[in-house]
């Protein structure tokens, strides 16, 4: 399901459910399952709501292995984004809007397969992007879908946008980070819109990749 929206505009997201058995990262097409929220560094607890959010970067090749491209080499860093729901009633996802917030506050939204794959186009042809410099309608967009790319999306695509009481789920989002350096440095993972059953939007939440990092760190 490609539902959750960033301003108005559908984002792709990718997901698991968590009753599968513990599988490794590397496995084509089967990312390892999630563990609930508070277990990552990069996370964000309403205690209040009972509400946790965490960002999981696949900033390594073998964090991202099981997807069929190299991402990351393409300019693009997936995210996980693992939702734990420990209230007493469901909360649902079908509004939320996902950025990935630079250390300059700078909002870089979630990418779609058109824009994953017309940056793959372009870094096998780096000549493309010159031949027509002016951006007119509907150019530059692929003719030919990337089959790659779109048996990846579709495999990381969230399960439900319903998140059950004492349960969790998660999903990828790719963002295009090409142009920064140290991208994670500083940066965040906003997430706005998760809503109660009856519509009451939660309070925003902000995943800190500092704390990711410097988990990293740690021998």
């Amino acid at each position: 399901m490609r539902r959750v929206k960033c301003r108005g505009v559908f984002v792709l997201l990718a997901a698991l459910l968590l009753s599968q058995p513990m599988l490794l990262a590397g496995d084509k097409g089967t990312p390892p399952p999630a563990r609930e929220a508070t277990s990552y560094p990069a996370v964000d607890v309403h205690d209040k709501e009972g509400v946790a959010v965490a960002a999981d970067p696949l900033d390594t090749r073998e964090k991202e292995s099981f997807f069929q491209v190299d991402y990351l080499k393409a300019g693009y860093l997936p995210v996980r984004l693992i939702v734990t729901n420990n209230s007493a009633d469901p909360v649902k996802l079908d509004e939320v809007r996902v950025y990935f917030l630079t250390a300059n506050g700078d909002r870089v939204r979630a990418a779609d397969t058109d824009d994953v794959e017309r940056s793959i186009r372009d870094v096998k042809d780096p000549g493309r992007q010159m031949e027509k410099p002016f951006p007119l309608k509907g150019m530059g967009k692929p003719k030919d879908k990337d089959p790659k790319v779109e048996s990846d999306f579709k495999v990381a695509d969230f399960a439900t946008l319903t998140v059950a009481p004492h349960s969790t789920q998660s999903g990828y989002l790719f963002f295009n980070v090409s142009g920064l350096q140290d991208e994670l440095v500083g940066a965040k993972l906003l997430v706005r819109g998760i809503e109660t059953q009856d519509g009451t939007p939660l309070f925003y939440f902000e995943a800190p990749f500092d704390k990711y990092l410097a988990a990293k760190k740690k021998p």
